[in-house]
């Protein structure tokens, strides 16, 4: 979500240098986007949602043209238009001739297919762009004269030009109230696509996460950062929003004095346990440069040999704790508390974890506190098994057009072409090099490395930890090039009963699979932000995707165009790593080292919350620094949230400066289905003076009471609200 705040943060000065009120929203090409979209675009006073969807490897959810209201998770609705694909108004008139005739007879064939698909109205809306080259082009300045020719010729319809808010203006005199209303996600087809650059989305992913760290930090300065920082945290931000995650080179110019201690800060609403592994440096009396510290926050510096780790350390929500190093405990070396292993099994503190002797290979876990057993023995697929899937050779050519064949003139009839009856050939390891078991004073890592056909080397690291319940996979791999279609999965078979659920969060939404997508969306996989949870009566998983965010639930679905996932016993839950099927602007080969993390975490019953929390835990979200000044550990809580609901359902899920540099921007989500009411509070010292609801850009739609430095609102069911507070 902070990502689409972000953007979506200087909308109001785009309205003053354009004079425009900027009310409608366009998504042309893109076939969807979260749920959270919905009500974002209404706090920011956008009132109507365009869109013209390209259905190549993709699909609408509804039949073209509709217009409906899209019902946002709080209730609220937004005016949306799904239209054809973008520059239909070219093709089906045939522009590019300039003839009139050809025009007449492709409005009369749009007219009839409109009707045929249920469009009552007395007008149609299409969009023009500039033939031959539709993508990214210039206006085409012919065309106000071939309407102008096409209309003088007294042809039973007439051609207008229109914008946005002209249609939209027409949708509402006939009356918005009687528009179908439709709720749920509108999950994208095109995001199977981020994983054509597999280890660049993990750099991403992981500087978007630094950059939330800072505006956390930030936001609880004594003394507000001047222009100059603002401007590159800004241009920081920009760099990711664009794909471009690199350099924060200012931060090489400074150098430290004796440190004495580590500084870690939560910003998250829940408790964190931190994992420390400490560069030797960090420890050593002396100055050392901001340089050399510059190179930790580089996701793709794996396992750096001068490191130490350390007991892992509690830090409450929203604090900052100060920890001399004569405090920290190293574990290196040691046993891990409460735990046994052996050829056969494994025994922790949570599980009895069945081992196959030979391979390492987990065969079952089992949850020592329910008896619960989590995976189906009797599955094809092993826990965390890499399967890598090609087009079948004996039945089709392995080329992409085997699972899309492309027909222009389908295309721009939405008239589907995936082959759902494409044949896959799916293969796990071809050789296994080792397996062996690591342990320290905090967990057990079964490691084992291998090789296959696509691999040159395969390191999983499955770690149990002695502290905690949570299962964490490390997979690192080295790839060698290929350019035929290849997708790279890792497989759970879980032990569900049939009729399992399914929920997963896009934008800090929770959705239900099927229940609760728009139309016919895209079923066959999805992009989590965080986490996707299966489940049934007995209770289930949540599985945390930190670098990598495609799933697939259920079994191996791509390319079916699945209207529904069939609820079949023990399922297949699969974290999709890469994959070279999208044929557009992406390297055909990903070959290289990739690395990827993902966290496991059983649970009883379901609960929003506890699925965020495992997110926002798999993501390492507290940011660990130096404490120059350390003489013993402290604490110190920066905000402080009190939900008065009974589940404790609402919590800030965004804090951020606010971009004319007064207070901050606080979205406060209520992940309940019954409105709520919250207090929040700062540090004693430094009160809360002023507190309004706001819309996203920060403009003041109600003040709010402050008493005592502290105020209260309230959050509708599965709402956000945005605040502005000042200290």
């Amino acid at each position: 979500m902070q990502q689409l705040v972000q953007n979506m943060q200087e909308l109001d000065e785009l309205r003053r240098l354009t004079g425009s009120p900027i009310t409608t929203a366009i998504n042309h090409d893109i076939n969807g986007q979260p749920w959270t979209m919905c009500p974002l675009l209404l706090d920011s006073g956008v009132s109507f949602y365009l869109t013209g969807i390209n259905i190549h490897f993709g699909g609408i959810p509804f039949r073209r043209p509709y217009a409906f209201r899209w019902e946002a998770p709080d209730g609220r609705w937004l005016t949306s238009f799904v239209g054809e694909h973008y520059s239909m108004f070219n093709t089906f008139l045939q522009t590019e001739f300039g003839d009139t005739a050809k025009m007449e007879k492709g409005i009369r064939d749009y007219i009839r297919r409109a009707e045929e698909s249920g469009w009552e109205e007395d007008f149609v809306f299409l969009t023009a762009a500039n033939p031959p080259l539709c993508d990214n082009n210039s206006p085409d300045t012919s065309l106000a004269e071939l309407i102008r020719r096409y209309n003088a010729e007294g042809h039973e319809q007439i051609i207008r030009f229109a914008t946005p808010e002209m249609l939209y203006e027409r949708i509402r005199q006939r009356g918005e109230e009687g528009l179908s209303n439709h709720a749920g996600d509108w999950t994208d087809y095109w995001n199977f696509g981020c994983a054509s650059t597999p280890r660049e989305l993990r750099i991403n992913r992981a500087a978007k996460n630094l950059l939330k760290k800072a505006d956390f930090l930030e936001s609880f300065r004594d003394e507000p950062s001047g222009k100059r920082m603002r401007r590159l945290f800004k241009k920081a931000w920009e760099n990711t929003l664009f794909f471009d995650e690199h350099t924060w080179g200012y931060w090489n110019a400074v150098g430290n004095p004796d440190q004495e201690g580590i500084l870690i800060v939560n910003p998250t609403p829940f408790p964190m346990r931190q994992r420390l592994r400490l560069p030797s440096y960090m420890t050593r009396i002396g100055r050392n440069l901001a340089a050399a510290r510059a190179r930790d926050y580089l996701p793709y510096i794996e396992d750096a040999p001068d490191c130490r780790r350390y007991a892992g350390v509690e830090v409450g929500p929203f604090s900052m704790k100060r920890i001399p190093f004569s405090r920290l405990t190293p574990i290196d070396g040691k046993k891990a508390a409460g735990c046994r292993v052996s050829d056969e099994a494994l025994d922790t503190p949570f599980y009895h974890v069945i081992l196959r002797p030979e391979t390492g290979r987990i065969v079952q876990i089992e949850e020592k506190k329910t008896g619960r057993r989590l995976l189906d023995e009797n599955s094809e697929w092993g826990f965390f098994d890499l399967a890598e899937e090609r087009v079948d050779a004996r039945y089709e050519k392995q080329e992409r057009s085997s699972i899309f064949p492309k027909d222009v003139e389908k295309l721009f009839h939405s008239i589907s072409q995936w082959n759902h009856e494409w044949k896959a050939d799916r293969r796990g390891i071809s050789k296994l090099k080792e397996h062996f078991v690591e342990e320290n004073e905090e967990e057990i890592a079964l490691v084992s490395r291998a090789a296959s056909q696509s691999m040159e080397w395969l390191e999983t690291r499955t770690i149990f930890s002695a502290a905690e319940p949570v299962i964490r996979v490390e997979l690192g791999m080295k790839k060698m090039p290929e350019t035929a279609p290849v997708g790279i999965y890792f497989t759970i078979p879980l032990a569900l009963s049939e009729d399992w659920d399914c929920v997963y969060d896009t934008m800090d939404t929770f959705v239900r699979l099927d229940e609760e997508q728009l139309g016919n969306v895209c079923r066959d996989y999805l992009t989590v932000d965080r986490t996707i949870s299966m489940f049934d009566e007995k209770g289930g998983v949540t599985l945390a995707c930190p670098d990598a965010p495609m799933v697939q639930a259920g079994d191996f679905h791509f390319g079916r165009e699945n209207r529904r996932i069939e609820r079949r016993k023990n399922p297949l839950l699969l974290a999709w790593v890469s994959n070279n099927y999208w044929d557009t602007n992406f390297a055909a080969s990903q070959d290289g080292r990739l690395n990827f993390r993902y966290e496991l975490t059983p649970f009883v019953e379901f609960d929003k919350k506890e699925a965020y929390r495992a997110g926002l835990k798999a993501a390492d979200p507290c940011a660990v620094g130096a404490a120059i000044r350390c003489p013993e550990e402290t604490e110190r809580q920066l905000l402080f949230c009190e939900s008065k609901g009974e589940d404790k359902n609402v919590m800030p899920v965004l804090i951020r400066p606010q971009y004319d540099g007064k207070g901050l921007l606080i979205g406060v989500m209520n992940f309940g289905v019954q409105k709520e009411k919250c207090v929040l509070r700062t540090k004693i010292d430094r009160p809360i003076r002023y507190a309004a609801r706001t819309d996203l850009q920060g403009k003041t739609r109600q003040e709010l009471a402050v008493e005592k430095g502290m105020t209260s609102l309230e959050v509708p069911a599965r709402g956000l609200v945005f605040l502005r507070l000042i200290f």
